[in-house]
């Protein structure tokens, strides 16, 4: 018996992975997603941590999915339904945590700006941006400013794999990429919209240089 013969195979059943392969899909490639785990949803999955009680792995930040992927993949015909968050652990309302948490914030002193972004940081200054109005700027002083939720890539498989091409080529494998988190860890949108580009540029080749993402890294004598 013969084995089957695939146009993409894709290492990881996770948002990213489960996006490339459904646009390789639409496109008529057959598709074959490998997921290590007993469900597919990577960040994106809803689990069942105690007897009646479900919350998201890690999915509170993907507001900014494209409405293209949403769209052309019919996502809302499927059930999903985006929840923005407007305050700080927002997703702990399910939990009765929220109003203790915003307490001792306050008691501790923190300060909060909600629905901005961060356009610069320089000389001790960071400047934010409302994300209603972009012109709506304003600046804090900092002396030092700590980006929270970026991880640290692991492509380890993929330099493994990578680093034999006589392998790859006696598979049948004809070009190998790395995409989402194995490339550069970011937020729900980023992921997916890697696996999108992936989907989209496949059949080009991979010439294009991985964007990179600036870690500042704090000296242990600040």
């Amino acid at each position: 018996m013969s084995a089957a013969k695939y146009d993409a195979v894709i290492i990881g059943g996770g948002h990213n992975g489960l996006t490339c392969g459904a646009y390789l899909a639409r496109a008529g490639k057959k598709v074959l997603v490998l997921e290590r785990r007993s469900i597919v949803g990577g960040a994106a999955v809803t689990e069942e941590f105690a007897p009646g009680f479900r919350t998201s792995t890690f999915s509170y930040v993907m507001s900014i999915l494209h409405p293209k992927i949403i769209r052309e993949l019919e996502l809302r015909e499927l059930g999903l339904t985006v929840l923005l968050a407007n305050a700080v652990s927002a997703w702990t309302f399910m939990t009765n945590e929220l109003a203790e948490i915003r307490a001792r914030m306050i008691e501790l002193g923190i300060g909060i700006v909600l629905e901005h972004n961060l356009t610069g940081f320089s000389d001790g200054t960071m400047q934010l941006a409302s994300i209603y109005r972009g012109g709506n700027a304003r600046t804090v002083d900092c002396g030092s400013l700590v980006v929270v939720g970026i991880r640290t890539s692991n492509d380890d498989l993929f330099q493994e794999l990578n680093s034999d091409p006589d392998r790859l080529a006696d598979a049948g494998i004809s070009s190998l990429r790395s995409i989402g988190d194995c490339r550069a860890p970011g937020t729900i949108a980023h992921a997916v919209y890697s696996g999108h580009e992936c989907a989209r540029t496949i059949d080009a080749g991979d010439s294009a240089p991985p964007f990179q993402w600036e870690r500042p890294a704090l000296s242990s004598g600040l």
